[in-house]
């Protein structure tokens, strides 16, 4: 009777095997926020343009995404925060939502603020340039 182990392998094997008969995806394809934060002086300028070659790139500014625009003026709670490293550049890898309101501050001693609305859908790279003109 050779057949009684094979067919309980088979079983055993069957019964171990991991059953993702749901249809979900195991692994999420998050969005990705590429901020890069800058001044510009408009030297007579109507605007800053946020791709002109003179901005000038602010290490150390803090980033906060929010879920909710109420949560963004109240300051709290937000859902990611970093800072820009040397080049003003600021990486969000794991974005879940479909859409963060955004609120971008200066370092010391300006500590100006920005707040916008970024859309952040899966399996996307967003470039999102913000510019605060020089005092």
């Amino acid at each position: 009777m050779k057949t009684k182990p094979i067919l309980l392998a088979i079983l055993l094997f069957a019964a171990c095997r991991k059953d993702n008969s749901s249809g979900e995806n195991s692994t999420l394809n998050y969005a990705r926020l590429n901020v890069s934060v800058s001044l510009c002086d408009r030297q007579g300028s109507t605007f800053c343009d946020p791709f002109s070659d003179s901005l000038e790139a602010v290490p150390g500014a803090r980033v906060f995404l929010f879920e909710d625009k109420i949560f963004q003026e109240d300051g709290a709670p937000f859902v990611f925060d970093g800072t820009t490293n040397g080049q003003g550049q600021l990486t969000f890898t794991t974005l879940e939502k479909n859409e963060y309101w955004i609120t971008v501050q200066l370092p010391s001693p300006d500590e100006r603020r920005q707040k916008d609305y970024v859309k952040t859908p899966l399996h996307t790279t967003n470039y999102f340039p913000i510019v605060f003109e020089k005092q």
